[in-house]
């Protein structure tokens, strides 16, 4: 078909099975409201979308919508005739109005490469990202309380996790079985939730630089990998001030001591 855009009004909670099968040039979808049920696999309205070869489909979920369905971009290539009938997503986009991912969510959605996960999520269904393997960069926010079984199994693509705190408000986290991947990547925290120590530092005329350290519960962060440090007014008597700033991901997240 010659359908390039979908916009899914937000009193829509329900849609039907292979209601855009084969709109093989869909490049956007957007979400306005919390849709209730669809349905998986062969019957999974969107079976079959976009091209892998043009850029992919664009997903984004709005401020309307509270939760994701369980099976939402569910095209799972088992139920269909060879891998080419799943849904081509490239991208998703979540609002910060989203609580929770549902089950098999976008479950081997095999040209998702980038995930925005909203400032609200608080659980990640099971398998929701499961063979998602051109994933490789995943931002956890602050929010999230639970990942569940096999959420990310299979997303064997990701190399870098961030997460939106500090290791011991992670290590709360649940995170069940078969999300090891998690584990063997690299990790950063936000430097806006560690805790601060300056050493003391005395007046002699010239430009002083303290020492400071910066801990992530207990763990000391690095310089220059997870933050990086300018001072400022640091020459004559007075207050002086250092500026610490995240890195990539946390770039915007600024501690003033």
């Amino acid at each position: 078909t010659v359908i390039e855009a979908v916009v899914i009004p937000e009193n829509v909670v329900d849609i039907g099975s292979f209601a855009f099968e084969d709109c093989v040039n869909l490049s956007s979808v957007k979400v306005n409201g919390t849709i209730d049920s669809v349905n998986s696999g062969i019957s999974n309205p969107f079976r079959n979308t976009g091209s892998n070869t043009d850029g992919g489909i664009t997903v984004e979920f709005g401020s309307g919508v509270k939760k994701i369905a369980d099976h939402m971009f569910d095209t799972n290539a088992s139920f269909n005739s060879g891998n080419g009938s799943y849904a081509h997503i490239t991208k998703v986009v979540i609002a910060d109005s989203v609580t929770k991912i549902g089950n098999y969510a976008f479950n081997d959605c095999y040209d998702l490469k980038n995930v925005e996960l909203g400032k609200g999520i608080e659980s990640i269904g099971q398998a929701s990202f499961s063979g998602c393997n051109l994933i490789e960069t995943v931002s956890f926010p602050h929010s999230l309380k639970e990942i569940s079984n096999s959420a990310f199994d299979g997303a064997s693509g990701i190399k870098t996790v961030y997460y939106d705190g500090v290791k011991a408000d992670w290590n709360s986290v649940s995170v069940s079985s078969y999300n090891n991947i998690l584990f063997k990547t690299t990790f950063f925290y936000n430097i806006a939730y560690a805790s601060v120590r300056v050493d003391d530092c005395f007046y002699d005329g010239t430009e002083r630089s303290p020492e400071v350290a910066v801990f992530d519960g207990t763990d000391l962060m690095t310089d220059g990998k997870d933050y990086t440090k300018e001072f400022s007014d640091n020459i004559e008597i007075g207050k002086a001030t250092e500026m610490m700033t995240g890195v990539r991901f946390f770039s915007n997240a600024n501690r003033v001591i």
